[in-house]
């Protein structure tokens, strides 16, 4: 056991019986320690318990140590200091790590260099800002933060935890000066009530803090500060709570991580009176954790968006995604799918209805593409931020200051003109005109089609470099305001980039190990990801007693079953000729979504009195891609994929209908559907090494 536990309690770590004791110094000593213990094991040799511990108090010397390789991250962390003086009462790292060590400045330039590959630099310590006191030759902090910019300027710089007191004019202005600096800062706060901060022994009140944010706000205009909470210190009254709360909305904090107060044994705090309970911190806790959430979205959004009549809402939200599982048209997997909305971008994160396109093919959009889908699939809500005093609750409800608004409300904003076309009721036609008026439709016409601002270019940019830099799928969040004064600059704000991780449900296949002659279902023509290991029946309408006379017989009678399958909650493959969703009964079976909603894959099976091009889904592509609903094409007949209506026709059926056959298996089926080479195929068991 190695790290500070050891360090300070190192009895209780050795009555552990652990084989190597080690504390927060001479870890490479450590490593070759455990080295040497695993090979006596293995060579069944007993050097007894290894105790390697030094006095932290005297610790002089900087132990250096490596960044590590680059393997798949971007960011490297650079520890340039260790040890710390404050001696705060909660803490025990003074006696853990001993005082202050700094790695000198011409070794951390070297060791910046060093990290070629990376794309980010992360200055760290113990607590860094306190870089250079140990040092004879003069040297700050600044100067360190400066010398390592001008080393890398390939590379963006950010800081660790800082403490306020190393904020002054000198130090902005020269960051400032630095065209690789990251700036964003995250300085020490641990309590907003002066009485706490005194008990905590902090060697800064709230308003050398508050003086601190200001000018970091002041030279880095829109910059991110972001803290931490220690919540229910010891005597920590309501009041002072709520002094903490109220300062860190004054200092308009842009994240907070929020702790409950815990006793470490040795410390002043740990015997100090008015310890508090466990039900005590954890409902300050909550409450804390409530008020950092709300700060956060309100930086966010005061990064994005206007108001108006009370209401905070961007121009348009968006999630783009650089592999899309939905491909439509011309559109291929690897070119991405893009989501936006009128407004917060909640109602986008939560799944709600939103406009889909491709930014590949910004123009090509299916929910505009008639108006009747306009109509029908586009944007009917509008989320807002609700900024009237009288309207305000605390919540840990994220959503509880959110108001949804309708078309019809948020139809005169400002916003809205940037976003929105109008139905021509008489023509049945929409009209991208600001003249005319009439129902407003969330087009996007105006951003998509006429390219008033560059969405799909910028769009297209973030995920190529995205995934280049994470070497695997993105997923971007962010927000656009077109509402600025005449002359200014329209702002697009990526407020967040993740990698997507393909788990063992969604990644994909090698097509040549699956064999497909023994498949239920197979297609070539595929929308869709993913391995649904929970479905056990196919319903499918009967070939023999299909004729396109009957498709509104067929609907009925699906809808019924529909009702069946919900109530006992069973998913379903539904398998049908034709399009699925068609309002034409010679194209196909009429249904509407709310009749085939158990349906966990839809398949559209020609047949050969009955040959319809594919329709991929677009009657339902809104439910279909927000719910994962995976949607198959084959014609058997003309040996484009498989569906074995044999093999399910000398199966007993579960229940038997006039149209439509349900046959149930005892076991789940194998489902797997791969967008990215647009294939998916159902059997009863996987197929070997797919288990």
């Amino acid at each position: 056991m190695c790290g500070c536990y050891a360090q300070v309690s190192a009895g209780e770590v050795e009555a552990l019986g652990v084989d190597v004791v080690s504390g927060s110094g001479g870890r490479e000593a450590f490593v070759q320690l455990v080295l040497d213990a695993v090979r006596q094991k293995k060579a069944g040799q007993d050097a007894g318990q290894q105790v390697l511990l030094d006095d932290a108090m005297r610790r002089r010397a900087f132990e250096s140590l490596p960044a590590g390789s680059l393997g798949t991250r971007t960011r490297a962390m650079l520890k340039v200091q260790d040890g710390c003086c404050n001696f705060c009462t909660y803490c025990i790292i003074p006696y853990a790590r001993g005082p202050v060590r700094s790695l000198p400045l011409a070794q951390a330039v070297e060791q910046a260099r060093a990290l070629e590959g990376y794309r980010e630099i992360v200055l760290t310590g113990i607590e860094v800002a306190s870089w250079g006191r140990d040092l004879k030759d003069g040297s700050t902090f600044a100067d360190l933060v400066e010398s390592v910019c001008r080393a890398v300027p390939q590379l963006r710089v950010r800081l660790g935890s800082l403490e306020p007191r190393v904020v002054d004019e000198d130090f902005c202005r020269r960051l400032a000066a630095c065209p690789n600096f990251c700036p964003q800062f995250h300085l020490s706060l641990q309590s907003g009530s002066d009485g706490v901060l005194r008990r905590m022994h902090r060697h800064y009140d709230t308003a050398r803090y508050l003086e601190s944010v200001r000018m970091l706000q002041k030279w880095f205009p829109g910059c991110a500060v972001t803290t931490d909470l220690i919540v229910g210190f010891p005597g920590e009254t309501e009041e002072e709570f709520a002094e903490s709360l109220a300062f860190a909305r004054t200092c308009g904090l842009a994240m907070i991580h929020v702790f409950p107060y815990s006793r470490r044994a040795g410390t002043p705090a740990a015997s100090m009176p008015g310890q508090l309970s466990r039900a005590e911190k954890a409902d300050r806790s909550a409450r804390a954790v409530a008020a950092a959430a709300e700060l956060h979205r309100e930086f966010l959004t005061a990064m994005c968006g206007t108001e108006q009549d009370g209401l905070f809402f961007p121009t348009l939200s968006g999630v783009a995604r650089s592999i899309n599982y939905y491909p439509i048209g011309d559109e291929t997997p690897e070119e991405g799918v893009c989501n936006i909305a009128l407004g917060l971008g909640k109602l986008v994160v939560d799944g709600g209805r939103t406009l889909r396109f491709s930014p590949r093919y910004p123009q090509k959009v299916l929910q505009t593409s008639t108006p009747e889908l306009a109509l029908r699939d586009t944007q009917n809500e509008v989320l807002a931020l609700d900024l009237r005093p009288e309207a305000f609750r605390t919540s840990t409800d994220d959503a509880v200051n959110i108001r949804r608004l309708t078309l019809r409300e948020v139809a005169p904003m400002r916003q809205t003109r940037f976003v929105a076309s109008v139905w021509d009721r008489e023509n049945d036609r929409i009209s991208d005109s600001p003249m005319d008026e009439g129902r407003k439709v969330i087009t996007f016409n105006a951003i998509l089609k006429y390219n008033t601002f560059p969405l799909a270019d910028i769009v297209r940019d973030i995920l190529r470099l995205g995934v280049e830099e994470m070497r695997c799928p993105v997923e971007v969040e962010f927000a656009v305001n077109m509402d600025v004064p005449y002359g200014q600059q329209r702002i697009f704000n990526l407020l967040q980039i993740r990698p997507i991780i393909d788990n063992n449900d969604n990644r994909a296949l090698d097509w040549r190990r699956v064999p497909t002659d023994d498949a239920l279902i197979y297609a070539r023509n595929a929308l869709g990801v993913g391995n649904m290991n929970d479905i056990r029946d196919i319903v499918y309408v009967k070939p023999e007693r299909f004729d396109s006379l009957s498709t509104q017989a067929i609907a009925g009678e699906l809808d019924a079953l529909n009702a069946r399958m919900r109530e006992a909650g069973r998913g379903y493959i539904l398998v049908g000729p034709g399009r699925w969703g068609s309002s034409d009964p010679f194209l196909g079976i009429p249904v509407k979504w709310q009749q085939i909603t158990e349906a966990r894959v839809i398949v559209e099976c020609g047949l050969e009195r009955f040959r319809v091009e594919p329709s991929q889904g677009t009657h339902f592509f809104q439910n279909v891609t927000s719910l994962g609903v995976g949607y198959l094409t084959i014609n058997p007949f003309m040996g484009d994929g498989r569906f074995d209506a044999e093999r399910l026709g000398a199966m007993p059926a579960a229940e038997e209908g006039e149209y439509l056959r349900r046959v149930s298996f005892p076991a789940p089926l194998w489902v797997y559907i791969d967008g990215r080479s647009n294939k998916g195929i159902v059997r009863t068991e996987p197929p070997a090494g797919e288990e």
